[in-house]
């Protein structure tokens, strides 16, 4: 995953298990407890559900360079492993 801002990295890895709309997301807690800009969802925008127990921090990340991940991207894990920035994935 792609963190913006300060970090303008890729900090973390994980396997997808599915790709769901939003609207059929399982929340980790109920709708009513979320508030402000949380509490609503584009009915159109889907979610991306991790396997469990698969989400790891990248000890080393890899670094913004001149092209930025925009929406969802995926890559092969040999070219994740290679990859010294943001460019070598996308």
């Amino acid at each position: 995953m792609y963190l913006t801002g300060d970090v303008g990295a890729v900090m973390y890895v994980a396997r997808v298990k599915e790709i769901v709309p939003a609207s059929e997301a399982t929340l980790s807690r109920s709708l009513e407890s979320y508030t402000g800009d949380q509490a609503t969802f584009d009915q159109n925008k889907r979610v991306v559900v991790f396997e469990p127990e698969s989400l790891y921090e990248l000890s080393d990340p890899l670094p913004l360079a001149t092209r930025v991940p925009y929406g969802l991207r995926y890559t092969d894990l040999e070219s994740f492993r290679t990859a010294e920035t943001t460019d070598d994935i996308l």
